[in-house]
C-alpha cells in the first residue's frame, strides 16, 4: 500500500537518555577488598616460547565471581618475581551481549560461562597497567610494568579441549626474540563525499580531554559483532570462542567508557559454528578492504538490532584492519573489519599470525568514532609510522615508547611495548565529541515525539525518567514560530510525567521540546541540543494516494538487466503453501500476491524457490510531486531458515525518485531478521530519504547468492 500524506514532514524520532555518571564508571562496592591468591599454579616452562606454564585452579576461579574489589597476591612473573595486584571488576552485563549462534539467539550461555573481567595496577607500581579475565574456558590478559608487557595466554590441551587446557605467561621480549613481529596495517577510509582534512588540522588545537568522573554526559553506542568460520576454527569450541569475545570487548568497553564517555553495548554477537557462513572474501584470498565491501553491501541499512555500527571479527589472514572514519552519526558506512585474529595468544600482542585483537578492534572502532591515525594529524601526535604510511605533516620515522591505540608505534623496535593500551588525549577528545553530537545519553530518560497531530485535538505526551527533577519537567511548544510556550508537566506515576500538546489547526507545523533540571546534572533537554534541535510535527490527516491489493499486475513488472536467477522468478499468483511459502495472501478479500516461484502441490519446498542468482520486482512509477510528504506501507514474507545452508540470503527493498536511474535502500530483510516466514508489515516515510518527484518507484530484490539455500519471498 502506498500513501501520500499531506502535512506530515520529515521528523527524526529520538529517544534520548541520561545516566548519572559515577567516577570510573564502577559503582564502588560496599564490601571490603578481599585478598586472594592468583588462581593459576606454575607447572614448568614452555619449550617453544620460554614462558611459564600455568594450570588454572577452577574452584578458585569460580570463587572470584562474588567479588568486586580484590587484592590478588602471589602473581608470578617470568623472571621469578612475585607481585600483588589491586583489581576492580568490570561489568559484563553493562555491555548487554546478545549472543547468536549461527544467526539464532542463544540467551543464557554467557551468564553460565563463569567469566570475571578485571582491571587494575601492580601494587607499588602506580603507572602499571593490568587487564585480566578468568574463566573455565580460558584465562587471559596482560600485566604491563614500565616498558615490558607480560601476556597471559590460554591454550587448549592436546585434544583441543579448552576446559582442560593451561595458560602460558610470556613477555613481549620473549615473543620478539622468537621473530613474532607484526606484519599488519590498518586503513582508515573517508566515506564517499567526505574528507578528513578538518580532523588532521586539529592536533594542536583540540580541547583538553573532559574528565569522565562526575559528569552527566555519558553516551551509549551499540556495536553489532559478526564473526566468521575462520574465527571459530581458532577454537572449535563455542564456549571458548564466546569467552574470548566477551572478555575482549569488555576490555575494549572499559577504554571507551573511561576515555570516550561512551558505554558500548553488543545486542548482536554472532558466532558461526557450522562452517557455512555467508562470507566469501576471505575464502578467496581477499583483503580486509574486500571483506568490508562485502560486509557493508550485505548489512547496509539493516544492521541487526539497529546497532550504531557493525564490526567484523575475522580469523582469516587478511591485510589487518579497515574502517570508515566518523560514521557513528548515520549514513551507509558505519562498518569496520578486524582481521588476523588469533585466539591462542591474548591481546594486545600484535604478533602476526598470533593475536592483536585488543589493539585492532579498539583502533578500528576509534576510526568509526571519528579519529584518524596519530601520525596523520598536523602537527603529528607521534611519528612512529614508517614509509609508506607517512602522514601529510611528517616525513621521517621517529620512534617513541609512548604510542597510543590510534598509532603505528608497533612498527618501532619493542613492538607493542611502545604502545599504551589507551587512546591519546587528543584522539579521545575527538571521539568523545563525535559521540556527544549524536549518540543517546546512557539511561532511561525518554519522551514521546509524535510526528502527526490530529487537528483540533490535544495530544498527550509522556516523559519517563529515573532522575529526580528539582521541579516538574517542562514541555515547550511553538505552533507558529512566534516563540515557545512553557507547559508544566504533571506527575502521572513513578518516574512518569505527562502534558498535552495543544490542539492545532490543520496545516500548522509546530515544534516542541522537553526540559528538566536535575540537582546533580543541571539542565537536561530532549532532544539534546534544544532549543536549536527540536522535535517537529504537522497537523493534518493522512490522505490515501494509492491502495493496491495486488490482485492484478496494475503496472508492476518483473526483471532487471542484471537478474540471473534460474528459478524462483517473481510471479503474481494465488500462492501454493509450503513450509517456506505462504498459502494465502495478506488481504482480507483477495487471493493473489507476488511470490518467487509457484510450486506444485506436494512438491519439495525448494523445488520452486530462488536459485542461481537474483530476481527483481518493480512497482509502477508514482507521481508524488504535489505531496509534502509520503509514507509507503507494505506486507512482506521472507523465508530462508529451512533446508540446506539457512540464514544466508536477503530480500532487499529500494526506492527511486528518478524512475529507477538510481536507488536508495529502504531495508534489507534477512539474513537473520524476519527470515522465518510470516507476514510482516514495513512502513517508511519516503520523504525522509529523498525529495518527492513525479518519478517515484519501488523495487524488491531477492537473491540466492552464496551457497544454495531455500529462499522464498
Amino acid at each position: 500500500m502506498l500513501y501520500a500524506i499531506p502535512y506530515v514532514p520529515h521528523c527524526q524520532h529520538m529517544k534520548p537518555a541520561l545516566f548519572l555518571f559515577l567516577t570510573g564508571l564502577i559503582t564502588p562496592s560496599t564490601q571490603a577488598s578481599q585478598t586472594v591468591d592468583f588462581p593459576l599454579e606454575p607447572a614448568g616452562r614452555d619449550a617453544a616460547l620460554g614462558g611459564l606454564i600455568l594450570t588454572p585452579d577452577l574452584p578458585e576461579i569460580a570463587a572470584l565471581l562474588p567479588n568486586q574489589i580484590l587484592r590478588m597476591e602471589q602473581v608470578p612473573l617470568t623472571d621469578g618475581r612475585m607481585v600483588s595486584l589491586d583489581l576492580e571488576r568490570l561489568s559484563i552485563a553493562r555491555h548487554r551481549f546478545g549472543l547468536h549462534v549461527d544467526g539464532l539467539a542463544t540467551p543464557g550461555l554467557i551468564e553460565n560461562l563463569g567469566i570475571s573481567v578485571w582491571k587494575g595496577v601492580v601494587v607499588g607500581q602506580p603507572n602499571s597497567d593490568v587487564m585480566l579475565a578468568f574463566a573455565p574456558y580460558g584465562c587471559r590478559g596482560w600485566i604491563k610494568i614500565g616498558a615490558e608487557t607480560t601476556h597471559l595466554m590460554p591454550q587448549p590441551d592436546a585434544s583441543g579441549d579448552w576446559a582442560a587446557g593451561h595458560c602460558i605467561l610470556v613477555t613481549e621480549t620473549m615473543l620478539i626474540d622468537r621473530g613474532l613481529t607484526p606484519q599488519i596495517e590498518c586503513a582508515a577510509v573517508a566515506p564517499p563525499g567526505t574528507n578528513i582534512s578538518t580532523i588532521q588540522s586539529q592536533g594542536a588545537n583540540i580541547d583538553p580531554p573532559l574528565e569522565s568522573g562526575g559528569t552527566c554526559y555519558v553516551r551509549t553506542g551499540s556495536v553489532a559483532i559478526e564473526c566468521d568460520d575462520q574465527f571459530f576454527a581458532l577454537f572449535n569450541d563455542l564456549n571458548a570462542a564466546t569467552t574470548y569475545v566477551v572478555s575482549l570487548w569488555t576490555f575494549i568497553g572499559d577504554r571507551f567508557a573511561t576515555q570516550v564517555n561512551t558505554i558500548l553495548t553488543h545486542p548482536y554477537l554472532n558466532i558461526p559454528t557450522q562452517g557455512n557462513d555467508p562470507w566469501t572474501s576471505q575464502d578467496n584470498g581477499g583483503t580486509s578492504s574486500d571483506l568490508i565491501t562485502e560486509f557493508q553491501a550485505a548489512w547496509v541499512g539493516n544492521i541487526p538490532n539497529d546497532c550504531t555500527t557493525a564490526h567484523f571479527m575475522s580469523g582469516a589472514i587478511l591485510t589487518g584492519g579497515v574502517a570508515w572514519v566518523g560514521v557513528i552519526c548515520g549514513g551507509d558506512y558505519n562498518f569496520a573489519v578486524s582481521g588476523n585474529l588469533f585466539g591462542g595468544v591474548q591481546f594486545p600482542v600484535l604478533q602476526q599470525p598470533l593475536n592483536w585483537d585488543f589493539f585492532v578492534c579498539s583502533h578500528e572502532l576509534g576510526h568509526n568514532f571519528g579519529s584518524i591515525h596519530t601520525h596523520e594529524f598536523c602537527p603529528p601526535l607521534d611519528e612512529c609510522a614508517p614509509p609508506p604510511f607517512f602522514g601529510g605533516c611528517h616525513n621521517q620515522q621517529v620512534c617513541s615508547n609512548q604510542g597510543t591505540l590510534m598509532s603505528y608505534c608497533f612498527y618501532c623496535p619493542g613492538r607493542t611495548s611502545n604502545i599504551t593500551t589507551y587512546f591519546h588525549s587528543v584522539t579521545a577528545s575527538i571521539m568523545r565529541q563525535e559521540a556527544t553530537s549524536c549518540l543517546d545519553l546512557y539511561a532511561s530518560v525518554t519522551a514521546d515525539s509524535p510526528q502527526l497531530l490530529t487537528p483540533g485535538v490535544a495530544t498527550t505526551v509522556t516523559l519517563t525518567t529515573n532522575l529526580a527533577p528539582s521541579s516538574p519537567p517542562t514541555l515547550h511548544y511553538d505552533a507558529t514560530g512566534s516563540g515557545y510556550q512553557p507547559i508544566p508537566m504533571s506527575s502521572s506515576g513513578p518516574d512518569t510525567w505527562t502534558a498535552d500538546l495543544p490542539p492545532g489547526t490543520c496545516g500548522d507545523t509546530p515544534a516542541y521540546y522537553y526540559s528538566l533540571d536535575d540537582p546533580t546534572c543541571g539542565g537536561v533537554t530532549l532532544p539534546g541540543g534544544a532549543p536549536w534541535i527540536v522535535y517537529t510535527a504537522n497537523v493534518g490527516y493522512p490522505a490515501p494516494f494509492v491502495v493496491d491489493d495486488l490482485e492484478s499486475p496494475s503496472g508492476w513488472t518483473v526483471g532487471s538487466a542484471s537478474d540471473d536467477a534460474t528459478e524462483g522468478i517473481w510471479e503474481l499468483v494465488d500462492p501454493e503453501g509450503t513450509i517456506a511459502q505462504p498459502g494465502d495472501d495478506h488481504t482480507a478479500l483477495g487471493t493473489h500476491c507476488w511470490v518467487t516461484g509457484q510450486g506444485v502441490p506436494g512438491a519439495s519446498p525448494d523445488s520452486a524457490d530462488v536459485d542461481g542468482g537474483t530476481t527483481t520486482l518493480f512497482s509502477p512509477i508514482y507521481d508524488l510531486s504535489t505531496a509534502s510528504a509520503a509514507r509507503v506501507s507494505y506486507w512482506h514474507w521472507f523465508s530462508n531458515d529451512t533446508g540446506p545452508n539457512p540464514i544466508q540470503d536477503t530480500l532487499k527493498v529500494k526506492f527511486s525518485n528518478n524512475g529507477g536511474a538510481s536507488w536508495v535502500f529502504l531495508e534489507t530483510i534477512g539474513p537473520t531478521q524476519n527470515s522465518s516466514g510470516g507476514w510482516v508489515q514495513s512502513t517508511f516515510y519516503l520523504s525522509d530519504y529523498l525529495a518527492l518527484t513525479g518519478q517515484m518507484q519501488l523495487t524488491f530484490i531477492v537473491s540466492d547468492l552464496v551457497n544454495d539455500s531455500t529462499v522464498e519471498a
